[in-house]
Formats: structure tokens, C-alpha cells, sequence
């Protein structure tokens, strides 16, 4: 991450001390003797984030943009269509099955079952019922009506063309010039 001025360093154990001590910014003073809040350590560092694990938390981060609260007022997404335009879903999934209204293949030679995962997850995440956890993870919007079309192969990659097709409904035109 340079480009942004950032790096990322994973620190044994053994090392930490030194590694602090030469990174730690410090309280100290401006040029002009007043007191500074923070002055980079010896390393030129101003400030330091600690890294941790990463999890699922799709009971949290729903509750968090205030969907229980919307639930609870009667907007669960039910009468609203999201077309999901990813990798296909698991059209067995039981999370999402029954929210399937309409799926299609925009990917020669793969039907629209997914076999990459992100489009199954993106749609979960969208309007799960939660039926795989028990409840736990529900999606944002479980009342919507599910639109899927597979523009991405099983690989997760594809065309333009046909995430062009699949939202427009026809293939992108090449540019044109008037001069």
C-alpha cells in the first residue's frame, strides 16, 4: 500500500520490543517549542493501527444499518425486486430459495448455479432468510424478491458484455466518433 503511504508488517513475538520502541510516536515539541500532540517514533511513523481477524458478522453489521428496526415497522423488502448481476446463486440454498423469482445465464456453456459462492453470499446477504444459522443470518431485505443473472463465470470473472447484456438487456455498442 504505498501508494497510499501505508504499509502492513507482521512483528514476532521476540521482536516486538525493538520494533516498538523504533515506531512509537511520541509526545514531544513543535519546532516552535510549543507542545506537540504527537511526533512520529525514530521510524517516521505518525500513527499505528493493530491488525486482528476478520469474521463473518452479518448478525451484527444488519442490526447495525437499523434492519430490525425497519422489520419491526413492516419493511422487509417484500414487493421489491434486487437483481443480483454476480456469479449465479445456489439455487438450493435454503437461505435464499424460496426468493428466487427469476434466474438466467449470461455466461456460454455455465447455468446459473453458482459455482464460485460470491453470488449465493451477495444474495444472502440481500435477502437471506437465515434458514442455513437458525435466524442468526438474516439477510438485510429477506422479504425481496431475488432477480439473478449469472454474468460472472464459475472462476468469478466474465465478460462485460455480458453484465452489460444482463442489465441493459442488449449488447454495449462500440464507441462511436464524430469527427
Amino acid at each position: 500500500m504505498p501508494r497510499f503511504g501505508l504499509a502492513a508488517v507482521h512483528v514476532d513475538k521476540e521482536k516486538a520490543n525493538s520494533f516498538w520502541r523504533t515506531v512509537r510516536p511520541t509526545a514531544g515539541k513543535t519546532r516552535s517549542g510549543s507542545d506537540a500532540a504527537v511526533v512520529p517514533g525514530t521510524a517516521g511513523v505518525t500513527k499505528l493501527w493493530y491488525d486482528g481477524r476478520a469474521k463473518v458478522t452479518l448478525d451484527q453489521s444488519v442490526p447495525q444499518i437499523g434492519a430490525p428496526e425497519a422489520w419491526a415497522r413492516g419493511f422487509d423488502g417484500k414487493g421489491v425486486k434486487v437483481a443480483v448481476l454476480d456469479t449465479g446463486a445456489d439455487l438450493n440454498n435454503a437461505d435464499i430459495k424460496s426468493r428466487i423469482t427469476v434466474s438466467k445465464s449470461f455466461v456460454p456453456g455455465e447455468a446459473v448455479q453458482d459455482g464460485h459462492g460470491h453470488g449465493t453470499h451477495v444474495a444472502s446477504t440481500i435477502a437471506g432468510s437465515g434458514a442455513n444459522s437458525g435466524g442468526k443470518y438474516k439477510g438485510v431485505a429477506p422479504g425481496a424478491d431475488l432477480l439473478v443473472g449469472k454474468v460472472l463465470a464459475n472462476a468469478g470473472s466474465g465478460a462485460i458484455q455480458a453484465s452489460s447484456k444482463a442489465w441493459t438487456g442488449r449488447s454495449p455498442r462500440a464507441p462511436t466518433s464524430s469527427a
